[in-house]
């Protein structure tokens, strides 16, 4: 049998399973003020202790950065526009 590269049980290659969504996030937070401890949030969520007290210290979600997406040619630029533009006319 060849592996697929999928994982039956839902868990990562590290370990842990998918990324924490923003509803995850607010109920791991709910049941702290409510005071649960850490343990069993972590029991109640499928989660490891470490990643409850990461997203509990956390202020709230991240948001990522936005890449910089950019071309081969963008060196070229304006010599391409300028090319491109003196052709139209």
């Amino acid at each position: 049998m060849v592996w697929d590269g999928s994982f039956e049980d839902g868990e990562g290659a590290r370990g842990g399973t998918e990324v924490v969504d923003r509803g995850e996030f607010m109920d791991i937070h709910e049941a702290w003020a409510w005071g649960n401890s850490v343990s069993e949030i972590a029991r109640l969520r499928g989660r490891d202790r470490t990643t409850i007290r990461r997203l509990l210290q956390a202020g709230g979600p991240v948001a990522r950065k936005q890449r910089e997406v950019s071309s081969k040619l963008d060196p070229f630029r304006e010599y391409l526009l300028g090319r491109v533009l003196s052709l139209g006319r």
